[in-house]
């Protein structure tokens, strides 16, 4: 019975059992390291959303302004207000709102002289 007892077995058995209440720490502390983990995108999601709640809140307000009303109704209907004067303005750099003109201007044909000119007559 001295033999289980003594100094260096005793040591043993408690390096064992360090070992052992290690080891068991260590599993229990993966799942709620996990959970943390999944915690922490919870709120960042969550801040995201509420960020987005408030854009979205800021948007319907203006839709439902007396502000947009008026712009849409100048924009669609060409409403104006009595005495006001209408100025349009064009974009005239982009190529899809002015004609080719000037000396890079291609030469246009009609269709009959399009096919003469293929035939070769």
């Amino acid at each position: 019975m001295n033999f289980i007892f003594s100094k260096s077995w005793g040591a043993i058995i408690a390096g064992i059992l360090v070992i052992v209440f290690s080891v068991i720490a260590i599993r229990s502390m993966s799942p709620y390291l996990e959970a943390k983990k999944e915690l922490q995108i919870t709120k960042s999601q969550q801040a995201i959303a509420e960020q987005r709640i408030g854009a979205l809140t800021a948007n319907k307000d203006y839709y439902q302004s007396r502000e947009y009303l008026e712009r849409q109704a100048r924009i669609r209907l060409n409403y104006k207000k009595p005495g006001e004067k209408v100025v349009y303005v064009y974009d005239r750099s982009s190529p899809s709102s002015s004609p080719a003109s000037g000396p890079l201007a291609p030469e246009h044909k009609s269709w009959l002289e399009w096919i003469m000119e293929m035939l070769g007559i």
